[in-house]
């Protein structure tokens, strides 16, 4: 069984989420569409901006908690900034805070994965 570790954003409410899965249609349903409670529900619709694959769930796991950390989720900003034609979205939270990077710092933590 293959398993995916994929970023959500929220371009309605500029919100994103990270997660993974071994059944990424069936949850992209379940965030969008047939959910009923939980955090992603209050901010539908999601659009998947980018996914990875791992061929363990223990891997998929790893990845799923490198990207929820600061640089992780930089380097998310990083990649939902990328796939729409908004300007760079630099804020970026933090446990509750707000942190700014610049244009040019994004872009350079996007060039160190």
């Amino acid at each position: 069984m293959k398993y995916t570790v994929y970023t959500l954003y929220s371009p309605d409410y500029d919100k994103i989420y990270i997660g993974y899965t071994s059944d990424l249609d069936s949850r992209m349903r379940s965030h969008n569409e047939k959910g009923t409670k939980g955090w992603t529900v209050k901010y539908r619709p999601w659009k998947l901006v980018f996914t990875e694959k791992f061929e363990t769930k223990g891997e998929a796991m790893k990845r799923e908690k490198e990207l929820k950390s600061l640089r992780g989720r930089v380097y998310v900003w990083v990649k939902v900034n990328l796939s729409s034609s908004n300007k760079w979205n630099t804020k970026i939270y933090d446990r509750g805070k707000s942190l700014s990077y610049s244009d040019k710092q994004a872009r350079m933590l996007s060039d160190h994965k």
